[in-house]
């Protein structure tokens, strides 16, 4: 699907062109892409957000001048993609809203955006662009047979892999684990090999199973001890963890 982008360095505007920029919720236009729109385009002081002139706020900032929270912005971007579905006769050139002043990065704010790919009046920035189509590697544990095979399919470090058609779970595909503990219902430790591997592409989970995932391209990284796997076992659960200063009913036996 082809996305329009944003051009840079925007000075002027064509006629039905709307410039979107991130703004705070009192509305003080005053410094970068806001004051650019203040001053060139319409934007109105004390509107914090919607159309004004020939531009359209979004808010970045709250009224304390910190970052508004992440949700919230993406509620704020989610009303300006459907007011833009609704009023085609405007293309809206997105500027990198959040990334200047209010100190975001791409990663944090591109997401946000992804349900105006494809939206034909609606103008993205590359880098934007670039954050939404990149491929989504998924980090993850494998094992093997100590001659790097698994399945009968053979394998090597530092090497990719890429199958045809779609993945299913303990069918077809390249499995790995997310848990890294996991690698041991598959594989014994004494006498197996393990490797750090990401998974990108299709990707298909067993219904009740463990941590196990299927992947239609998949990358070996290198050779992992068990002992690094334990260490890795224990970073995942506390990467999960929610820490709470209440007791709580549901951490019983071995639920804990």
């Amino acid at each position: 699907m082809s996305q329009k982008i944003t051009p840079n360095n925007i000075t002027k505007l064509k006629k039905k062109e709307v410039f979107v920029f991130g703004s705070n919720m009192n509305g003080e236009h005053i410094g970068g892409a806001a004051r650019l729109a203040l001053d060139e385009f319409g934007a109105i002081n004390g509107q914090a957000k919607g159309l004004q002139g020939s531009t359209y706020a979004i808010p970045t900032l709250n009224y304390n001048m910190q970052k508004i929270a992440l949700p919230d912005l993406a509620t704020f971007v989610q009303e300006f993609i459907e007011f833009a579905k609704n009023e085609t006769k405007f293309n809206f050139l997105v500027t990198e809203i959040g990334c200047g002043i209010a100190g975001f990065t791409h990663a944090e704010i591109a997401p946000i955006f992804k349900n105006a790919l494809g939206i034909k009046n609606i103008y993205l920035p590359q880098a934007f662009v670039d954050v939404i189509s990149a491929p989504v590697l998924t980090p993850g544990f494998k094992g093997f047979g100590l001659d790097m095979k698994c399945r009968d399919f053979q394998y090597e470090f530092g090497k990719s892999y890429e199958m045809d058609g779609k993945p299913e779970a303990c069918a077809k595909g390249f499995h790995y684990c997310e848990h890294p503990l996991d690698v041991f219902n598959y594989y014994p430790p004494a006498c197996s090999r393990f490797a750090e591997v990401t998974g990108e592409g299709e990707t298909s989970k067993e219904t009740g199973g463990d941590s196990k995932v299927a992947v239609s391209k998949i990358h070996i990284g290198a050779e992992i001890s068990i002992a690094s796997l334990t260490k890795a076992a224990v970073k995942f659960v506390f990467d999960r963890a929610k820490y709470s200063e209440t007791p709580t009913d549901k951490a019983t036996g071995y639920q804990g």
